[in-house]
């Protein structure tokens, strides 16, 4: 079975999603802060003033949610450009051109259940699947690669039974992968 391989994303301390997500959350927070406010006894005569205050951070409230929507839906997953393949065969692992003989590989896992074109709450671009790899000898590899309706990890299931009966594919991580769960 032969997957296109993509870079892996880098991880950002800083994103446009994050950023909303704590708009929304101090959104929040001001919300509860200014209704808790409005009922205290010192509060009392300003009490109309302060609950009409917060219909403004309501309304910012359904725009940074409106705004979050639209960012997940569409922009959470950019295209990535493939760099080489991995191809999973009885006796070898190849990924991007670099050979790991069966015999070699102490353990194996893979990460993902990211099929392009299916929607999950966002229409997916099959970047998110990781494949790691350690060898006999302590070195550890790992590589993203795309999932396609066609090129799946359910369609190598032979494969993957082969890995699992050589002690290298956990039964776990077998049995998610062939219901199409989390793969984790």
């Amino acid at each position: 079975m032969i997957f296109k391989t993509v870079a892996a994303s880098p991880k950002k301390k800083f994103s446009v999603g994050k950023f909303l997500l704590l708009l929304l959350i101090l959104d929040f927070l001001i919300i509860i802060a200014l209704a808790i406010i409005a009922y205290l006894p010192q509060y009392h005569r300003t009490k109309d003033l302060i609950l009409q205050s917060t219909f403004g951070f309501n309304i910012g409230l359904v725009v940074i949610l409106f705004l979050l929507g639209i960012y997940y839906i569409f922009f959470r997953n950019k295209d990535k450009e493939a760099i080489g393949t991995l191809q999973m065969m009885e006796e070898k692992i190849m990924i991007n051109d670099t050979t790991f003989p069966i015999f070699e590989i102490e353990n194996l896992r893979i990460v993902g259940n990211d099929i392009l074109g299916e929607f999950r709450g966002f229409k997916s671009k099959g970047t998110n699947n990781e494949i790691f790899i350690i060898l006999k000898n302590g070195e550890e590899i790992s590589s993203n690669f795309v999932q396609t309706t066609e090129t799946s990890l359910k369609n190598a299931e032979n494969i993957l039974n082969i890995y699992h009966e050589k002690g290298l594919l956990t039964e776990s991580n077998l049995e998610n992968i062939l219901n199409n769960t989390n793969y984790y």
